[in-house]
């Protein structure tokens, strides 16, 4: 119960985050730092943004709030969205770095007797590489412009 309580929390979080606009401040905070960048560097921002969102919140949160401002950031910034909804996916998945991101990661967390630290020392790795191999992989099917 405690850890559908705790999804059930976080989705809560994640609505309140878009109902009181502060994703769609982040998000336009993100395209008018990112105006001039190459697609790549945003691409890795976007992903950096959507794991630390995930490791915060929760990736189904994180993807609900994420889905329509990327497509808007896409769409002002004239790229194409499915690289950046596929890497926006692949990060909001990938959360290792702490036992809130997935519910896997909360019910080991609270089944297991882990540590918060547990999950940094080991998920941590495991989130940069996922960055390095999606932002080397997924400009290969998919122009980002």
């Amino acid at each position: 119960w405690s850890v559908l309580l705790l999804i059930f929390g976080m989705l809560g979080i994640g609505t309140a985050m878009q109902e009181s606009g502060s994703a769609k401040l982040l998000i336009d905070q993100f395209v008018s730092f990112a105006a001039g960048l190459d697609p790549i560097i945003i691409l890795a921002g976007l992903y950096l943004l959507t794991s630390f969102l995930t490791e915060t919140v929760t990736n189904n949160a994180v993807a609900v709030i994420l889905t329509p401002l990327v497509i808007g950031m896409c769409e002002t910034l004239g790229l194409n969205v499915r690289p950046f909804l596929i890497v926006l996916m692949l990060a909001s998945s990938a959360a290792f770095a702490t036992p809130i991101g997935y519910q896997t990661n909360t019910y080991v967390y609270i089944k297991g007797g882990y540590k918060f630290k547990d999950f940094i020392k080991v998920g941590l790795p495991m989130n940069i590489f996922m960055w390095i191999m999606a932002i080397l992989i997924v400009p290969v099917f998919w122009d980002l412009q």
